[in-house]
């Protein structure tokens, strides 16, 4: 496969992989912690959930791509 596909889909396969964890972890914080004020738990968690999906995605985003170019950097120093 060319270079530029393979940094694509470990860029999307990063951002997929980020938004899941930055999600899944907001929620398991805020209902982890339990002390959501006058709001319900569920909401907070899923406000919460939702406001770090994107950076997450981006993280793993950039996690995916600088990755891959490492493993480039490290195929060419053994050639």
């Amino acid at each position: 496969m060319s270079q530029p596909f393979l940094y694509l889909l470990s860029m999307i396969a990063g951002s997929v992989i980020g938004a899941l964890l930055a999600g899944l972890g907001g929620a398991a914080f805020v209902l982890l912690l339990g002390d959501c004020g006058s709001q319900p738990c569920a909401s907070v968690a899923g406000l919460t959930a939702m406001a770090l999906v994107p950076p997450g995605a981006l993280a793993g985003a950039l996690a995916g791509a600088f990755l891959r170019w490492r493993r480039g950097q490290r195929g060419r120093a053994r050639q």
